[in-house]
């Protein structure tokens, strides 16, 4: 179960939705996914106050029926926004998880150090056990995220994801990043850039390293990316003395992924 009400403002127009759930069906890995989606609408006086507008930073797949997420380093995770004026309050959330060489990204080795069983186990996955997810407006970094490892169904050993999956494997939680500072920057009706990269760590063997712009193959940001806005209303006397650009009209996207089991938002 997962609480919407911040994405209020997505469920005042009628949207697509589209329902991805990725899986390997052969003759080895047999299972069948069952699955139903059902949302619940209340009222409370006691709740979150939503942001007005809610923008997408994504692949924006959903005109051809697909999911929009992103795959870094192979992809570049940018989109171009335009803003207006009267934002008072701005939030990103990301949500992102290694996939492949990086789903278990938190036991890699020194990049030093991926050849150092080379003769009996190949070379190893590198660029440390160390990754940071990275927000850029306009190529300045806007903050950090450190994910937390998840360990999805089929990992490590089965005592971690049978008989229930791991934590978090059906519920990937975003993170979120207040990008308020940023606001004179972003709202003087110009279009900006916001750029997600994932970081990892190189080290030359003798004890230094640095922070490295790409990692290995892959990991999969969702659609989750969202700028989130919150805007100054201005009553119908004050209006005509302050210019407010208009926001564009969104057509919105949601995906649930199997693995990471998290609704997600497109926007084209």
């Amino acid at each position: 179960m997962q609480d919407m009400s911040h994405l209020l403002a997505l469920f005042k127009q009628p949207q697509k939705f589209i329902y991805q759930l990725d899986n390997v069906n052969d003759n080895t890995y047999t299972g069948v996914l069952n699955t139903t989606v059902t949302a619940t609408f209340f009222t409370a006086e006691d709740t979150v106050v939503p942001a007005d507008l809610i923008y997408p930073v994504s692949s924006r797949q959903s005109a051809n029926n697909m999911g929009s997420l992103f795959s870094v380093p192979s992809q570049n995770a940018t989109n171009t926004l335009s803003l207006p004026r009267n934002i008072n309050k701005a939030v990103f959330s990301i949500a992102a998880t290694g996939q492949i060489a990086e789903e278990f990204w938190y036991s890699n080795l020194l990049s030093s150090q991926v050849s150092t069983f080379a003769p009996q186990q190949g070379t190893l996955y590198g660029y440390s056990p160390f990754r940071e997810v990275q927000p850029y407006i306009d190529g300045i970094l806007a903050g950090v995220v450190w994910p937390f490892p998840i360990i999805f169904t089929g990992g490590v050993v089965p005592g971690l994801w049978r008989p229930i999956a791991g934590i978090d494997a059906f519920d990937l939680r975003e993170d979120e990043i207040d990008i308020s500072p940023f606001l004179p920057l972003l709202c003087d009706g110009n279009s900006h850039t916001f750029e997600i990269k994932i970081a990892g760590i190189d080290d030359d063997g003798h004890g230094n390293g640095s922070l490295t712009a790409t990692v290995g193959s892959f990991w999969v940001e969702f659609v989750l990316h969202l700028l989130e806005a919150w805007l100054i209303h201005i009553s119908a006397r004050h209006r005509k003395a302050v210019h407010v650009a208009g926001s564009p009209r969104l057509d919105h996207h949601w995906v649930l992924n199997h693995s990471e089991c998290s609704l997600s938002r497109d926007s084209h």
